[in-house]
């Protein structure tokens, strides 16, 4: 297990881990399961064995969905579409400058 990794108990400065190091204490550590195994055989290391696995999983989706690819530019003209015919019907904006001058009789 990890407690077996540590020498003793933290440091009362790192409160979770006091806290988890008094939790797991806590239990009979023979009645827990598993197969105690080195610590070289977790992590990276370990996993490197089975990553020929993973080569069959498109996790950022693929393009053999044609017809999807298709309707959402259909569905881009369509809106692209609106959008122009709705700016063309808004009048067209005339600027204007405003020269106000304070005269003042003294």
């Amino acid at each position: 297990t990890t407690c077996s990794l540590f020498s003793g108990a933290p440091k009362a400065t790192f409160v979770n881990a006091l806290r988890w190091w008094n939790q797991i204490n806590s239990y009979d550590r023979s009645a827990l399961p598993g197969i105690k195994k080195p610590v070289d055989s977790y992590g990276p290391a370990g996993a490197a064995a089975d990553d020929d696995d993973d080569d069959d999983i498109d996790l950022f989706g693929s393009d053999s969905d044609e017809e999807d690819d298709e309707a959402a530019e259909k569905l881009k003209a369509e809106r692209i579409a609106a959008y122009a015919a709705k700016k063309t019907k808004k009048p067209a904006i005339i600027a204007k400058s405003n020269i106000i001058l304070d005269v003042k009789p003294w």
